[in-house]
């Protein structure tokens, strides 16, 4: 396809001595919606020369490694010597090292010094540059890395390069100005495999020098062609309380009290518990809705209630489930969001498909372990707003309030929405910490729209300007509401079709649109002019409730049980003076010596 001349687009330069780094970062161009053509030396030289008058190019991006600026300057062939770092609108430069040969625009970096940095440095980002750094603006990230990165040396006084990431030791990633053009320069290799598997969520002291300066270039130089999450939700989820004034540390009196336009929370609530909610606090709950609401979380909160079983085991706990929500909405008028969350979290992949056969919308879980396959998801999941590859309900993962600041940072430059899980225990010394944390997280980004789990579903969606009046549109879940955006022509959607669920229809404002269905996605388009909002629906083929249980009733009830002992433990023995002390001891030393 031809490129279109108002979009921006990134020359990635060959090498063959580093092929597996520049593919690294043409897959990362690619997967944040940015246009890319590969060269080798030649072809470049020769789309320079196209150039009137050998001006820069507007919206035209240099990507290259040294080693590929010294074979363009090798490949020359009599004519005029051409600076290509000067021929472009900026430049990428990465993988630099002692043994490279610095361009002259890089020269104010370093002079071609460089310091080797130790596997565990503390890096700041800079907090002058908040257009480059975005949400990572001014954080301290104690690395955790596998290979130590070369650093330059500390750039010199009233020269135009200006530190992004940084330690003691010297400048990881660097900004050099020059009249109308900028050319960054990073230490590091692209060495980020979208296909490679991950187990757990990424974590930013890993990643701060094989991902960070990457993505902060994409996200900063093309924020108006790139893929990009129209609108960010937050909301904070605290898994089990019971809807009464107080539930372990939780005083959730305090906790309504603190809910509004800046701060939104929801109860994952246990369906098995919806009568034991309190009138007279129901309708207390129910003045704060959307920002304080609950959710499903799990059936009967039982251990891997959702994780290695049978299908037809998880069709009825997903039912039941829903069922009992159901009846906990009638008896308190109280809403329920369509999601789940599990308990322990601990899910199959079997279940993510049995929930979109139930009709949830989605899921949110923290961790990303499929048990039953044992198989974590590729890294190119954990690079967008929910992870699709499990071919069922969209999964949407969570951070701990205990985890790093500079993590939450990190999903937000991404392009996630900002959801954090928290248990009762987190509240033992009051409303104090919880506020810290959202101080910190509006530091972060001040535009985070806090809200409630649906809303946050259908906001899961990335945009991108396609050029001729078109504005393509990525959902990432199988519902979504989105205002028409202005002047925007024809919208085309696309969606990944994952594993073997048969698409019944996909409605557009209620009603159906053709659409189809190759290459791994769902592609359908509608003129914007004829909707002020649109709301998206996909369906799919449902599974109705079993007729019959397949758990005994001995089962229910030990499961019935063993929560009500739960709760025992989280009103009273935690509560109780030394006990929880020495539970939190307990637990910490099993982690050291891998029990836990």
């Amino acid at each position: 396809m031809e490129h279109d001349q108002s979009r921006s687009l990134a020359f990635v330069l060959n090498h063959q001595s580093e092929a597996e780094s520049i593919s690294g970062v043409v897959e990362l161009l690619d997967h944040f919606g940015v246009d890319v053509k590969r060269v080798d030396p030649d072809g470049l030289r020769d789309h320079i020369r196209t150039l009137p008058n050998l001006e820069k190019h507007a919206n035209h991006y240099l990507v290259a490694t040294p080693a590929g600026l010294t074979s363009l300057e090798e490949s020359k062939d009599g004519c005029e010597s051409l600076d290509c770092t000067e021929r472009f609108q900026g430049t990428f430069l990465f993988g630099l090292n002692p043994e490279s040969q610095l361009p002259m625009c890089l020269e104010p970096l370093s002079g071609g010094a460089f310091e080797e940095a130790s596997l565990t440095e503390r890096y700041q980002i800079s907090d002058r540059l908040v257009e480059v750094c975005g949400p990572m603006s001014g954080l301290t990230i104690d690395s955790s890395l596998e290979v130590p990165p070369f650093l330059f040396s500390h750039g010199s006084r009233g020269t135009p390069a200006e530190p992004i990431i940084f330690c003691d030791g010297g400048w990881l990633f660097a900004r050099v100005r020059g009249g109308s053009s900028e050319a960054f320069a990073a230490t590091s290799a692209c060495t980020v495999a979208l296909g490679a598997e991950q187990t757990s969520n990424l974590k930013a002291s890993s990643l701060v020098s094989e991902l960070l300066p990457f993505l902060m270039w994409i996200r900063h130089t093309f924020s108006d062609s790139g893929w990009q999450l129209a609108d960010c939700g937050a909301n904070l989820i605290i898994d089990d309380p019971l809807l009464k004034p107080e539930y372990g540390f939780l005083d959730l009196t305090e906790l309504l009290d603190l809910v509004g336009p800046d701060f939104a929370a929801t109860i994952g609530f246990i369906p098995c518990n919806h009568k034991r909610t309190a009138p007279s606090f129901a309708t207390r709950v129910r003045e704060k809705y959307p920002q304080f609401s609950i959710c499903v979380h799990g059936c009967y909160h039982s251990r891997g209630e959702f994780g290695n079983r049978p299908d037809s085991e998880l069709i009825e706990l997903a039912h039941v489930a829903h069922r009992d929500m159901e009846h906990h909405r009638e008896s308190t008028s109280i809403p329920f969001e369509n999601v789940m969350v599990f308990p322990q979290g601990i899910f199959s992949a079997n279940a993510m498909k049995c929930l979109r056969r139930a009709g949830y919308l989605a899921a949110v879980n923290t961790e990303i372990l499929d048990v039953g396959n044992n198989a974590g998801v590729e890294m190119r999941s954990l690079l967008q707003p929910a992870v699709l590859c499990h071919g069922g309900a969209p999964l949407l993962l969570r951070r701990n309030v205990t985890d790093d600041i500079s993590s939450i940072a990190l999903d937000l430059l991404i392009g996630k929405p900002c959801l954090l899980v928290a248990h009762h225990d987190y509240f033992s010394e009051g409303m104090q910490p919880l506020k810290a944390l959202l101080s910190a997280i509006h530091n972060l980004s001040a535009s985070l729209t806090w809200t409630n789990l649906e809303a946050i579903v259908g906001m899961n969606y990335w945009i991108r300007p396609n050029g001729a009046g078109e504005t393509r549109v990525r959902l990432f879940t199988e519902a979504a509401r989105m205002e028409a955006p202005a002047h925007s022509g024809r919208l085309l959607f696309e969606k990944a079709r994952e594993g073997n669920s048969d698409t019944l229809r996909v409605l557009v404002g209620g009603t159906p649109v053709e659409f189809e269905s190759r290459e791994g996605l769902l592609t359908w388009g509608v003129q914007s002019d004829d909707y002020l909002s649109l709301n998206i629906e996909i369906e799919y083929e449902r599974t109705p409730p079993l007729s019959k249980s397949v758990f005994s009733q001995s089962h229910r009830m030990r499961w019935k049980i063993r929560r009500s002992l739960s709760e025992i433990r989280d009103d009273y023995l935690m509560k109780a003076t030394g006990i929880y002390g020495f539970l939190q001891a307990a637990r910490r030393q099993m982690k050291r010596s891998g029990a836990g």
